[in-house]
């Protein structure tokens, strides 16, 4: 017992001082290890649909997710939405209707903690196209009675089903009835279906000129 007490007793000044700081550094370590990595951030980045099969598109209502990150403050702060990249992959998919996992690629991935939405629905359809003649509509939606329109048709182009819709190419014009004289505009048309509604999911390959009367033609004498 005498010589376990003389043990503790010798050097208990530095024996003290070790317990304090091992003490301090566990505390310290702990500390950070916890929060450290506790600041977050979200970012919106857009998302882009890949690996769609020749003769396919593929289209989704999704434009945007949203990724929240976490870790050191310094890192996180430092990534913005132009260093990650989401996309749904499509490869070996057939027509149909799918549900695909949100994949979100860059600088620190690895600190993502949540992606909303983490999947989205994609329609995988067979490429189609066609012509459709352009119309031209006042700010109320009827049709102006001296509208000239070139050219008189245009080619729409997109999933089947969705092209299939396309009745005509429309283009308004923020004019009640009829076109002031020498009005004259380029114009990028909407696809429309038979009432007139818009037709998502589908492109229009150019623009049209729209013009009044008295605006002459390009071309013309």
């Amino acid at each position: 017992m005498a010589l376990l007490i003389d043990s503790v007793r010798r050097n208990f000044g530095l024996k003290a001082t070790a317990v304090v700081v091992s003490i301090v550094l566990w505390f310290t370590f702990n500390f950070f290890s916890t929060t450290h990595d506790a600041y977050s951030k979200t970012l919106e980045i857009p998302l882009v649909v890949h690996g769609t099969a020749s003769g396919l598109v593929a289209s989704t209502q999704i434009q945007h997710v949203t990724e929240e990150q976490a870790g050191p403050r310094p890192d996180v702060d430092s990534v913005t939405p132009a260093d990650l990249a989401s996309f749904v992959d499509c490869a070996g998919k057939l027509p149909g209707v799918y549900a695909l996992a949100v994949n979100v690629i860059g600088r620190d991935a690895d600190k993502i903690k949540t992606i909303m939405p983490d999947q989205a629905v994609v329609i995988v359809d067979r490429y189609a196209y066609r012509t459709v003649p352009v119309i031209a509509r006042d700010a109320q939606g009827g049709t102006l009675t001296n509208a000239a329109v070139a050219p008189a048709t245009i080619q729409v182009t997109g999933g089947q089903s969705a092209v299939s819709r396309v009745v005509a190419a429309a283009v308004s014009v923020p004019e009640p009835g009829s076109l002031p004289a020498g009005f004259a505009a380029e114009m990028k048309p909407d696809p429309v279906d038979a009432n007139m509604a818009h037709v998502a999911g589908v492109n229009v390959l150019g623009v049209v000129r729209v013009t009044g009367p008295g605006q002459q033609e390009s071309g013309t004498k």
